[in-house]
């Protein structure tokens, strides 16, 4: 079995601590699990998306997947995803 990738949708409201447990408190609305020859793939298409990494101090405004760890789309991701 290769790398897969797994991408959650949860509510606007989620504190970024609670990421880290949301298979536990069932905070999750839904979920998804790709795998990773897929994302090596469409790898290029997916630079553009604004994101955010909450594995990087403050939280910062990114663009594209946090590919080894947790990646953050908010609305204005959903739009362009």
């Amino acid at each position: 079995m290769g790398l897969e990738q797994e991408f959650y949708l949860v509510s606007d409201t989620i504190d970024i601590n609670e990421i880290w447990m949301l298979r536990e408190n069932n905070r999750v609305i839904d979920n998804v699990v790709i795998h990773d020859d897929i994302i090596q793939y469409i790898t290029d298409s997916l630079e553009w998306i604004p994101s955010k990494n909450p594995a990087k101090k403050g939280n910062p405004d990114d663009q594209s997947i946090n590919y080894y760890g947790v990646t953050l789309f908010d609305e204005q991701s959903s739009k362009s995803l």
